[in-house]
């Protein structure tokens, strides 16, 4: 059986989480900035009462900035230790396909 995975995209490459792992994709909210965190970690916000960390992967993977005006929405991804937040700029499709272009994640 083919897992199904929620795929994105970061510039031009593919990048696909298994759905199991994806607690919600939400438009962005207002994030509320922690000083003193990692400069990819934009802060947190409230998601359901809980304070979940908003992480930005073209800071964390060091690529560049979405050109002006792209859509970007919050994927909200469940590890053992909780939820956690990935930035992305769009969710593109869940299918059950196995990626073989997606990198990582």
């Amino acid at each position: 059986m083919d897992e199904q995975l929620v795929i994105f995209t970061l510039t031009s490459e593919s990048y696909g989480v298994g759905v199991g792992y994806v607690q919600s994709i939400m438009q962005m909210p207002l994030i509320t900035v922690v000083p003193g965190t990692a400069r990819s970690i934009e802060g947190v916000i409230n998601l359901r009462g809980a304070m979940v960390p908003v992480v930005d992967l073209r800071t964390r993977f060091e690529l560049p900035p979405p050109p002006e005006g792209h859509k970007k929405v919050i994927v909200v991804i469940r590890y053992d230790c909780g939820p956690c937040d990935r930035r992305h700029e769009g969710r593109r499709r869940s299918d059950r396909a196995a990626i073989a272009a997606a990198k990582r994640r």
